[in-house]
C-alpha cells in the first residue's frame, strides 16, 4: 500500500496556505501601523507633561534640549524643518533613518504663544531656541 499524498491534495493544501497568508498579511500591517501610531500618540503625550512639568519647575518655556532631557533623551525623537517645509516638527523616527517621513510626525513647535510662527533655528544637536507653543500633529492625533 502506497504512503503519501497525491498531487491533488499538495495542490489543494498550497492553495488553502496561500489564501491564509492572503489574508493575514494586510492584517498583520495593519497591527504594525497601528502600534506605530499607539507609539507616536504616548511620546506626544510624554512630550506635552514634559513641558508642563518643566513649565511648573521652572517657570520659563523650555527649549528642545530641556524637553529632551525630562524625557530621557530618547534618540528616536528629533526634530525636523523641513517636514513639511517651513516648520518644525518632532518625530518619532521609527525606521532610523533620521528623516521625518509621513507617518513619524508627532507635533508642531512654535516660537510664540499664538501658535502661529515656527521655530527655525532647528540644528542636528543642540536647539536653544525657547518652545513657546506646542500642537499635536494630525498624524497623531488622528
Amino acid at each position: 500500500m502506497a504512503k503519501g499524498f497525491t498531487l491533488a491534495e499538495l495542490a489543494l493544501v498550497l492553495l488553502l496556505v496561500g489564501v491564509l497568508t492572503a489574508a493575514l498579511v494586510p492584517r498583520y500591517v495593519a497591527l504594525q501601523e497601528e502600534a506605530q501610531r499607539a507609539q507616536r500618540q504616548e511620546t506626544l503625550r510624554n512630550l506635552r507633561s514634559a513641558y508642563a512639568m518643566h513649565l511648573v519647575q521652572n517657570r520659563t518655556v523650555p527649549t528642545w534640549n530641556e524637553l529632551k532631557n525630562l524625557m530621557g533623551n530618547p534618540t528616536p525623537l528629533r526634530l525636523s524643518s523641513s517636514c513639511p517645509s517651513g516648520t518644525t516638527v518632532a518625530y518619532w523616527d521609527h525606521n532610523g533613518n533620521a528623516l521625518c517621513n509621513a507617518g513619524e510626525r508627532l507635533a508642531y513647535l512654535y516660537a510664540d504663544e499664538a501658535c502661529q510662527t515656527f521655530i527655525i533655528a532647528v540644528s542636528a544637536t543642540t536647539v536653544t531656541v525657547p518652545i513657546r507653543c506646542l500642537r499635536g500633529h494630525p498624524d497623531t492625533l488622528d
